[in-house]
């Protein structure tokens, strides 16, 4: 997806969702941190709890995208994309650490796809989702 397309998506998307509140920051840290991401994708496509903003630009890595020979990072950048977009809209929850917190989850959650990739196939993996890490790490600031 375009550079463009992914700030029009933001943009709508925040406008577009629900309010949350305080009381949800309980739901967003279980889905975020504790969920397992297979349920975690569950989630996200019956957009369960209504409440949060559900939309996704995938991984808007360019030339990469998504997914490659050796790694497919569809769902964690889901995940991800669901964590920064609401932990920017619940009450201060959008802070440096909470920003790493969320960063390194995303690393686990790469991580353990290439865990199901074949054997040849998993350090590249691997190698690929410290890359999808340091990228979002440099691109967000400290």
């Amino acid at each position: 997806m375009g550079w463009a397309l992914a700030i029009l998506v933001a943009a709508t998307s925040h406008l577009a969702a629900p309010p949350v509140g305080a009381a949800d920051i309980d739901d967003f840290h279980r889905l975020v941190f504790s969920t397992p991401l297979p349920q975690f994708a569950s989630a996200a496509e019956r957009q369960q709890p209504p409440q949060f903003d559900w939309t996704t630009d995938w991984c808007s890595a360019p030339l990469v995208g998504s997914s490659g020979r050796s790694f497919d990072f569809a769902l964690p950048c889901r995940r991800h994309d669901f964590a920064y977009r609401n932990a920017k809209r619940l009450p201060g929850e959008w802070r440096a650490p909470m920003r790493r917190k969320i960063d390194e989850q995303f690393r686990r959650d790469m991580i353990a796809t290439c865990a199901a990739r074949p054997f040849d196939q998993k350090m590249p993996c691997r190698s690929w989702a410290e890359i999808f890490f340091r990228a979002v790490r440099i691109a967000g600031g400290p």
